[in-house]
């Protein structure tokens, strides 16, 4: 079966699970490491006007912006400017909580550090406008970690939070400054930016989530979703197209070296669709059970719900929603059978 078919297979998929094109959707893009295959969209990118989505649509990628610092880690390491090896307290001096101190960034960066998310939920002005440093601040007080560094896995935010202010004190420059000029401008990706609450944001799909109580979708993405405005974590907004982009240099360009780094398993992972999955620093690293080794990610932030794989013939595919009332685990699942029955 060639890739037409397949492409025509799962859009149908797609089409079972957001069969009106009056409501948020889907945007999904197949590709095979050269070209896009697959371009397919259902639904509206804003409720409140009349245009579709396309490869210029901007979505908030939310935790998938986490492969972006992890690679602005790796590109600081080859330049010598830091280290998977150093700890907090070589980036934090003024920290004085023993608890933390030795927890090494790469333990930060494969969720392995026993750092609890214990920020403040409790004051929504906070939840809500909290940035970086103030949402890890916390960390810095901590009485006790939840299990030794380097023993354990939990998938955090507040970890990867710190790489703010780190990546600033490696560079000598802002955090945003240092992702625009040596990865998204770099890569000539000159529609991806952090999400900054001061700064309008053109051609972008708005998030929802659907209130059954109201039997209408209600936005949902800054002023209601917590912690949406941390950078770090997730704050990317970006378009498919240059998302491809991103990809392509790293499969194929001059981050290449820096992936297959990040992309080496370092710790398992217990609470995941399938067994033995691993994560890297940035990425899962998934022995699926239909199309074999997956590199992937996850994102969820306020009604975004995205999902990025890459499979180990280089075909990939994207899942940009910007709903969150879909099962994407089941959607995903019938996407990995049906590529493995047409192509493996």
């Amino acid at each position: 079966m060639g890739y037409s078919k397949l492409s025509n297979e799962l859009n149908d998929i797609l089409n079972e699970f957001y069969p009106n094109n009056s409501q948020p959707g889907v945007l999904f893009i197949l590709h095979d490491g050269e070209k896009i295959i697959s371009n397919h969209s259902i639904g509206k990118p804003c409720l409140e006007k009349n245009y579709i989505f396309s490869l210029e649509t901007k979505f908030n990628i939310a935790s998938v912006s986490k492969q972006f610092t992890a690679i602005a880690v790796l590109l600081l390491e080859k330049r010598g400017e830091l280290s998977l090896g150093d700890t907090i307290q070589k980036w934090f001096p003024e920290n004085s909580n023993s608890n933390i101190s030795n927890i090494t960034l790469e333990q930060l960066l494969s969720h392995s550090s026993g750092i609890p998310d214990l920020r403040d939920r409790n004051n929504l002005n906070f939840a809500i406008t909290a940035t970086d440093i103030e949402s890890y601040s916390y960390i810095f007080s901590l009485e006790k970690l939840k299990y030794i560094p380097g023993q354990g896995y939990e998938y955090q935010n507040p970890t990867y939070q710190l790489f703010y202010t780190i990546i600033e004190r490696a560079s000598g420059i802002r955090f945003c400054d240092f992702m625009k000029n040596e990865i998204f401008d770099r890569l000539n990706m000159l529609d991806t930016h952090y999400f900054d609450k001061d700064v309008e944001i053109y051609n972008c799909a708005n998030a929802y989530t659907y209130r059954e109580d109201l039997n209408s979708f209600q936005l949902h993405q800054y002023g209601s979703e917590l912690f949406f405005a941390t950078k770090a974590d997730g704050g990317i907004y970006t378009t498919a197209r240059d998302f491809i982009t991103w990809k392509d240099s790293l499969q194929n360009g001059y981050l290449r070296d820096l992936y297959i780094k990040a992309i080496q398993p370092r710790v398992l992972v217990d609470d995941m669709p399938h067994k033995n999955t691993m994560y890297g620093l940035g990425w899962f690293i998934e022995s699926n059970p239909y199309v074999g080794e997956k590199v992937c990610h996850y994102g969820d932030n306020g009604g975004f719900q995205i999902y990025e794989a890459t499979l180990k013939n280089r075909l990939s595919y994207l899942i940009f929603s910007n709903r969150n009332d879909k099962n994407r685990d089941m959607i995903v699942d019938q996407i990995d059978k049906k590529i493995a029955s047409c192509l493996l």
